[in-house]
């Protein structure tokens, strides 16, 4: 092998390396709406492992139905709603960066369905890993919250 090819595949190791770190970030390197996008495919796939996964160990979600303390009670929360509901079947949702770590998720679920319901939550980031998260549904739902 000559000294350009060695060169090259010198280059192109690097950037392969680059790539694989980039794809494999771990959660404390992820930027807040990194966290929430993986939050929102979670939501999709009714995944609630890697949805509990997104929250700080100590984190508080607010919801309407009561306050959740921790990931055990945020993952009986979960497992309580797909439960009762699948709209992970048909789940829409945006991710707004407010900068400090706060990220607005706008959703939708059941779209132009009898009992569609929208919603805005706030996510509060910190270290890769929700630590605050509360969910308003709009006040013109025509479905449950």
């Amino acid at each position: 092998m000559g000294r350009h090819e060695k060169i090259l595949t010198a280059v192109v190791m690097s950037l392969l390396a680059t790539a694989t770190a980039t794809a494999q970030r771990t959660p404390a390197q992820r930027t807040p709406v990194q966290v929430v996008e993986h939050h929102i495919e979670a939501l999709k796939k009714a995944d609630i492992d890697q949805l509990v996964a997104d929250y700080a160990s100590n984190a508080v979600m607010v919801l309407s139905t009561g306050t959740f303390s921790g990931r055990v009670e945020i993952r009986k929360m979960f497992e309580t709603y797909f439960a009762h509901d699948n709209p992970h079947l048909a789940w829409e949702a945006t991710a707004e960066p407010r900068g400090n770590g706060v990220v607005i998720e706008h959703w939708t679920v059941y779209r132009g369905r009898p009992n569609e319901s929208s919603g805005t939550d706030v996510i509060v980031v910190r270290g890769g890993k929700v630590v605050f998260h509360t969910m308003g549904p709009d006040a013109a739902c025509k479905g449950k919250s």
